[in-house]
């Protein structure tokens, strides 16, 4: 349980780094960690870091045995770097059963972080939970607004419910490459009835393949309410954005980008967020084809061959669930390269 701060010590380069049986969170904000080989997490341990702008580097991550990593990103102008930190794994990244990554956006900005690896494999019943790590409450293109005695839902791949007079947050972002965090719903009377946070945001880099036989998980939480017959809305579904050379899951795999529902029923629920998946697609035709340029070879569908998963965007439910003023559901999409070469034997003859 210890959070490592000491003047002047702003950055570290081992040649590898484990943890086991131990939590370390180092300090101060925009820590620089560079690990020439590997790092790993093991048995119940975890590592902290709060790197706004900066960088965490390494050889090869691994968690295993309950192993935890949690990284605080800072805020972006959406320009370059459209990131508010990065995470940069020169070869391959491997989830192990029951551990997590968990990426936190900025709250207030929207600024999140960025995984760049060769492979990425994640087990079963592991993999990034990014719930609630989005726009706090009333933050966010798509927040929801303040009511007198029930806040709205917050949107983003689909608006966020009405409650009575007051609209759900607007939908907003792109759906065929999503690299905003849900927003916040909105409040209710005070400052003690927030709204719920919305889902944070997993972008993923693999060069190579990644396979995904656990979790990703982006959704919004569900507003407060500690007063009787009062509660803010509910907060949006965060993002899911994964570029890869090929993209496999079994039955297990999950990506969850939900909105929030109000249980008491009162408030707005949260809009659902936005999944997309790119597999396969030279650099340069997917950012011809996200210019608004036609791209003949690039296919998209709701679902993918590869991926026996589960992937969902379903809306909160609220106030009313009833169209056009109930939240909505988000977005999913695949984008596979048809021009990809297969696999197999080719014989040429001369």
């Amino acid at each position: 349980g210890v959070r490592l701060f000491v003047p002047g010590f702003t950055n570290w380069s081992p040649n590898n780094l484990t943890l086991s049986n131990c939590v370390v969170t180092f300090g101060p904000a925009g820590f620089q960690l560079a690990v020439s080989n590997a790092i790993l997490i093991a048995t119940n341990a975890g590592l902290g870091l709060n790197i706004p702008n900066g960088e965490l580097n390494c050889g090869s991550l691994t968690l295993t045995n309950n192993g935890s990593l949690r990284i605080y990103s800072g805020p972006t102008n959406t320009t370059f770097p459209d990131y508010g930190a990065l995470v940069s794994v020169t070869g391959d990244v491997a989830i192990g059963p029951n551990s997590w990554i968990f990426p936190n956006s900025d709250p207030t900005n929207g600024g999140s972080i960025l995984f760049r690896m060769h492979n990425l494999t994640i087990a079963a019943n592991g993999g990034f939970d990014a719930n609630h790590r989005g726009f706090a409450s009333e933050n966010g293109t798509g927040a929801g607004q303040q009511g007198s005695s029930y806040g709205s839902g917050a949107g983003y791949g689909g608006k966020g419910g009405n409650r009575s007079t007051y609209d759900g947050g607007a939908a907003y972002g792109s759906s065929n490459a999503p690299s905003d965090p849900g927003s916040g719903g909105g409040r209710s009377f005070n400052s003690l009835m927030t709204g719920g946070v919305g889902g944070g945001l997993i972008r993923i880099q693999a060069a190579g393949d990644m396979t995904l036989n656990g979790i990703l998980t982006a959704n919004g939480g569900g507003g407060f309410s500690p007063i009787a017959g009062r509660c803010g809305g509910g907060g949006s579904g965060g993002g899911i954005f994964i570029t890869c050379a090929r993209f496999t899951g079994d039955t297990n795999g999950l990506m969850l980008a939900n909105g929030a529902s109000q249980a008491a029923g009162g408030a707005g629920g949260g809009g659902g967020g936005r999944i997309a998946v790119w597999e396969g697609v030279p650099p340069a035709q997917m950012n011809q084809y996200l210019a608004g340029q036609p791209v003949p070879d690039i296919l998209l569908a709701p679902t993918n061959a590869g991926f026996w998963g589960t992937a969902m965007t379903t809306n909160g439910m609220g106030y009313t669930n009833i169209p056009p003023d109930g939240a909505e559901t988000g977005t999913v999409w695949f984008f596979t390269w048809s021009d990809q070469p297969h696999g197999g034997t080719m014989f040429n003859f001369q």
